[in-house]
């Protein structure tokens, strides 16, 4: 499992630190296709538990989506006059398919196709808004990947080596609150040594290396308890040792827009 690990982010590694340091159509592109694969995942596991989410509404939706982001991070600020219009677009749709197909009950499906967008590519979308934050926000990107990577390994190992108290046995009865310390700690590592090289105060280093943490192991939590509902291990079979992409990047999600505005409300703005 390790040895499939270490191979498939071997693979992907380069193309991810590619996309994200060229920026452009090409980082759109990569955060695009994150998302809606990882959209696939997410409807799929709700399908299991008995929804019916509609996954063509949640591509199209994300998409529009992602790309008023996009724009509006690269400055673009009357792209933000295009939000009401899409959630207005969205909802107009979701009459339509309510219409279409009563008496059938299918709002709970379709609120969870609405929930997906806003909680899939809105909070990816952030990276964007990282990204241009600054001329050189590829490396911010760069920051809070390797944080919540080093959050996940730091809690992998230290849970494999010396977890004994359950986190959350309903829910995820794999992880400990030793590896919870030992996420924390190697995030805590890495936020001190990335955040000297982007000179960012010593405090902020501290407590974001924290918070990312701690916002990894909530969306990972998160995730696992909709695959416990619907009886699957992962979210898929696309990256061999990892699972899904959404079980790769789970952990990204709340972090991503807590660096943004930890960034954005004490150091940028």
């Amino acid at each position: 499992m390790l040895t499939l690990r270490i191979l498939t982010a071997a693979i992907g590694l380069p193309v991810i630190f590619a996309a994200v340091y060229y920026g452009g159509l090409l980082f759109f592109a990569l955060i695009a296709t994150i998302s809606l694969v990882a959209i696939v995942e997410f409807l799929n596991l709700l399908t299991k538990i008995g929804l019916k989410p509609n996954l063509s509404f949640s591509w199209v939706s994300s998409l529009a989506l992602l790309w008023i982001m996009f724009a509006a991070s690269k400055g673009s600020l009357e792209s933000y006059m295009y939000l009401p219009g899409l959630f207005f677009i969205m909802v107009l749709w979701a009459a339509v398919l309510v219409w279409r197909e009563y008496p059938e009950n299918i709002l709970p499906g379709l609120t969870a196709s609405f929930f997906c967008v806003f909680y899939l590519a809105g909070m990816l979308g952030h990276l964007f808004f990282l990204r241009y934050l600054t001329p050189d926000g590829w490396s911010f990107v760069f920051f809070v990947l390797l944080l919540t990577w080093a959050s996940d390994t730091g809690a992998y190992f230290a849970g494999t080596k010396f977890g004994r108290r359950k986190l959350a046995p309903l829910v995820s009865p794999g992880k400990t609150w030793e590896g919870v310390l030992g996420g924390i700690l190697l995030s805590l590592l890495v936020s001190y040594i990335l955040g000297a090289w982007l000179d960012l105060p010593v405090l902020w280093r501290i407590v974001t290396g924290i918070l990312v943490s701690l916002a990894a192991v909530i969306g990972d939590l998160f995730e696992s308890a909709i695959k416990r509902h619907a009886g699957m291990k992962d979210s898929g079979t696309l990256l061999p040792g990892h699972g899904g992409v959404l079980d790769r990047f789970d952990s990204l999600l709340l972090a991503a827009p807590l660096v943004y505005y930890m960034l954005s409300l004490f150091i940028i703005g």
